[in-house]
């Protein structure tokens, strides 16, 4: 509660600096260290939408309910300017396809239910073919790429993340 105001006073500043097209543009570092490069401003949309929804989530546990419907309502109004913006139906992959482009959509839940899987499958490839068994991500998505692997059955592949020993790996 002693936080609230100020993070309500955050995520009020995120929706004021995206306007109506809900996509945030600002993002000094992006998926910083990583090997493969993700758009910058589908990292911070993401985290536009991670924030608004965690505002949402504290909104109701404190008995906030207008505050928590203005907040979903505004996660719904980024998903879908996720979706149009950084989706690429024909490929069923995010930005350019990098782990983090498909992984953090994942993460968020926001892709199109009938689209998961084909992005999880997309994920794992680029994880299993492109880089033979390593992550690509840096600092931000590295964070979510073993949780979203593990949620959608591939432990095994998670496993063969983090126990490979070149680069780009933690034994190396």
């Amino acid at each position: 509660l002693k936080h609230y105001e100020n993070l309500k006073a955050y995520t009020d500043l995120l929706i004021r600096e995206a306007k109506d097209s809900y996509i945030i543009k600002r993002n000094s570092y992006g998926d910083w260290l990583s090997v493969e490069d993700t758009p910058r401003d589908l990292i911070s949309t993401g985290g536009f939408y991670r924030c608004t929804w965690l505002t949402a989530r504290i909104a109701e546990v404190l008995g906030k309910r207008t505050d928590a419907a203005k907040y979903d309502e505004v996660c719904s109004k980024i998903a879908d300017a996720f979706n149009r913006q950084f989706f690429h139906p024909e490929q069923n992959a995010y930005g350019n396809g990098s782990q983090f482009s498909n992984l953090w959509p994942l993460y968020l839940n926001i892709v199109p239910q009938d689209k998961r899987k084909a992005v999880v499958e997309n994920l794992v490839r680029n994880i299993v073919e492109k880089h033979k068994g390593h992550l690509s991500t840096g600092f931000l998505g590295t964070r979510y790429l073993l949780d979203v692997l593990c949620n959608e059955g591939y432990a095994d592949v998670a496993y063969t993340i983090v126990t490979q020993k070149d680069y780009p790996g933690w034994g190396f």
